[in-house]
């Protein structure tokens, strides 16, 4: 994932303008956390994350795949005093019912891993680059801190992630038109930081730098999506005809047509 010196916005929008990175910096990091978990409530998750986190499962014995569709801090942690060292979250999956939780659970625990897993090594090279960076510049300029710099790259190498801590609470389902099921869990203060930048990149900065959300190509998007974009064709190749249809019998078009002067037979 490509990293930038810039605030790049998510072309998603959000009901609340993310956080000035200046009032993060000054909270704890538990309280920091929430405050981001609560403002990126409502923004629509990111296109990393839509293709990251399919889970493959079984309906009424037929393959079935749960599409993620929404993560939000779970009311219960607003509500009760949760742990500062872990946070409350809950997974909203488009998909039918389900019937084998015990399985979905399985595969859902380690959907999570493998995604905070992938994200975590992003981050870390990412931040390596820029170290790198930073001390070829210190370098050519001659700054005296260079050598702190490559202490600091070191340190990043030999960086180990926290444990996720995940926890499944609880399943419900939600919805009205569309059917969710809803995973409750609680994960580790420091997994849920990365899932944020992975899920809100424009609401959890990282180093006080934001994540360009990175290029998603075509054939990587999930089959629903060209589903909707050929209904939307559809709709408006039909909207169109019928406008068009309309026009053409409507008496301002026949009016104009009958009103056109008929130059051939003044002619004559």
């Amino acid at each position: 994932m490509s990293k930038s010196l810039q605030y790049a916005q998510n072309p998603h929008g959000a009901k609340k303008p993310p956080t000035d990175i200046k009032i993060l910096q000054s909270k704890p990091i538990d309280e920091r956390l929430r405050l981001q978990w609560e403002n990126a409530n409502g923004c629509p998750i990111s296109d990393e994350s839509k293709v990251s986190f399919d889970i493959h499962h079984t309906h009424k014995g037929k393959p079935c795949t749960y599409h993620i569709g929404d993560v939000r801090i779970w009311r219960r942690d607003r509500i009760q005093d949760t742990p500062s060292e872990s946070i409350a979250l809950e997974f909203f999956f488009d998909g039918p019912e389900l019937q084998d939780e015990a399985t979905f659970m399985r595969s859902f625990e380690s959907k999570l891993e493998i995604v905070l897993k992938e994200k975590r090594m992003k981050n870390k090279t990412s931040k390596e680059q820029l170290t790198v960076n930073k001390r070829n510049v210190a370098k050519t300029v001659g700054d005296p801190f260079d050598d702190a710099m490559e202490m600091r790259e070191v340190s990043l190498v030999e960086e180990e992630f926290p444990d996720t801590k995940l926890k499944v609470e609880a399943f419900r389902e939600a919805g009205c038109m569309l059917h969710f099921v809803v995973v409750q869990t609680t994960v580790n203060i420091h997994a849920s930081e990365t899932l944020g930048q992975m899920v809100f990149p424009e609401h959890f900065p990282v180093d006080g730098l934001v994540y360009v959300e990175p290029y998603v190509s075509w054939n990587q998007m999930p089959r629903w999506y060209w589903i909707l974009v050929f209904l939307l064709g559809v709709t408006i190749f039909f909207t169109l005809a019928a406008w068009t249809k309309a026009f053409l019998h409507s008496d301002f078009y026949t009016r104009g047509e009958s009103d056109a002067p008929d130059f051939g037979r003044q002619e004559g």
